[in-house]
């Protein structure tokens, strides 16, 4: 009897199975031509950051922060500005400067970073800012009252 269903089930699973067809390409048409895929997989890029606070009357070291977007929050608090950080956008990068306020390095920066900003707490930029950059994009910066 188990010789019987056994033999019925091996009958059954492979007559179920249909020939696989050949295709056979049309000679007149012409091979399919995918498009380029110029993306690298790459997660990280290399930047050259030039920081230099030598002339904004530092001494030693400064702490600066690189964000891929503003983080500043500008709000009015009994008409007067407040300015906080979004604690929700947190920096792809933070370090010092050398002793003369200069740092010179290449880092390793997430690849979708493409607009990078710099940003030192509460100190207003240097003369090689160019200022033509304020209120451009999403720039919250207010330079009349000191807001950077």
């Amino acid at each position: 009897m188990n010789l019987a269903m056994l033999a019925i089930a091996t009958l059954a699973t492979t007559s179920c199975v249909k020939d696989v067809e050949t295709v056979n390409p049309v000679e007149d048409q012409p091979p399919l031509e995918l498009p380029a895929n110029n993306f690298d997989f790459k997660t990280t890029q290399d930047v050259a950051v030039n920081v230099d606070y030598s002339n904004a009357g530092t001494n030693g070291a400064v702490f600066f922060e690189i964000y891929t977007e503003n983080p500043i929050i500008k709000t009015e608090e009994n008409g007067i500005p407040v300015v906080t950080r979004n604690e929700n956008i947190k920096p792809v990068y933070g370090d010092y400067t050398q002793s003369n306020g200069r740092f010179n390095k290449t880092i390793t920066l997430p690849a979708y970073a493409k607009h990078l900003e710099v940003h030192l707490p509460k100190e207003a930029p240097t003369s090689k800012m160019d200022m033509s950059l304020f209120h451009t994009q999403d720039d919250k910066s207010d330079v009349e009252n000191g807001i950077y």
